[in-house]
């Protein structure tokens, strides 16, 4: 088995996952914007992790990487009431609630209970043959080291090209090309990240995680029908993902011959994300006019 501790992008790779989330926001009282600053805790750590904060109009407000030692810094926050998003490198949401950021210091506090996750078909338990038969080459592996120091010190251009000469130096690195794609959502460049993300699955096979963010990148490129197609694959691959769940909720609700599937989909996401729970809300009010 090939294992890395670079970058790994999976949170099926969190195994019996028991997250903390601690915020101390800090501002003074001539300055309208904070400075919030915090640490994340798991009980297996695995790296690639990055804090929200989303806005009310559901707008990404503030990003920041979870440094090695857990700490993270969200720097010209405005006051306000946010949600407070923890996701992995190929955005997967882990758990997300509501927080508050005022103009004294306050303490936040997020816990995950723990949970246990099987590795799906294609998650970092299995090796294809053609992994075996190619895998990654020395300057490969140092260009995604590299990659990763980039991307926690929030130089994402740097990590882009990193990781570019990783799939160049090693076609056949199926994280490197996850993560790359990653990069590329980072930048907007949603043809590309999903071109990424099928040479991995190519490559890997198909894991759940991955293909919800192909679905996401499809969604958000006009290709509905194939985003349906990979965010269901995504589901059968692992019936509890929620955010699976809630891509596959978002994209059937707003039909009105789907939505009440969608809405079930959306049901069953709001158990741990904020976002699904704000998303019926909406549909609840639009159906009362």
């Amino acid at each position: 088995m090939i294992r890395n501790t670079c970058l790994r992008p999976r949170a099926a790779l969190l195994a019996a996952l028991y997250l903390h989330l601690a915020l101390a926001v800090l501002v003074s009282a001539q300055d309208a914007e904070a400075t919030v600053q915090g640490e994340v805790i798991a009980s297996q750590p695995d790296g690639g992790l990055f804090v929200q904060l989303i806005d009310v109009h559901h707008n990404v407000t503030a990003r920041g990487d979870v440094r090695g030692d857990g700490s993270f810094e969200l720097d010209h926050v405005p006051p306000g009431e946010y949600t407070v998003r923890v996701v992995t490198l190929t955005g997967e949401s882990l758990y997300e609630r509501p927080a508050s950021v005022g103009r004294w210091t306050n303490q936040i506090e997020v816990r995950v209970p723990e949970r246990e996750r099987k590795p799906a078909a294609g998650s970092a338990g299995t090796v294809t043959m053609r992994q075996l038969l190619h895998p990654p080459s020395k300057k490969a592996l140092q260009s995604f080291a590299a990659a990763r120091k980039f991307a926690s010190s929030g130089n994402h251009a740097g990590a882009t090209a990193a990781l570019e000469r990783a799939v160049t130096e090693s076609p056949d690195y199926a994280e490197a090309h996850i993560n790359l794609g990653v990069q590329y959502i980072q930048a907007g460049r949603y043809q590309e990240a999903g071109a990424e993300f099928q040479r991995a699955i190519a490559i890997a096979g198909a894991n759940a995680p991955v293909l919800c963010n192909l679905a996401w990148v499809q969604a958000v490129t006009g290709q509905r029908d194939l985003a349906l197609e990979s965010v269901r694959g995504a589901l059968r691959l692992d019936q509890g993902s929620a955010q699976g769940h809630l891509i596959l909720g978002a994209l059937l609700a707003g039909d009105p011959r789907t939505r009440e599937e969608g809405v079930r989909h959306l049901t069953r996401a709001a158990e741990t994300l904020q976002s699904a729970r704000e998303m019926l809300s909406r549909l609840a009010v639009a159906q009362r006019r």
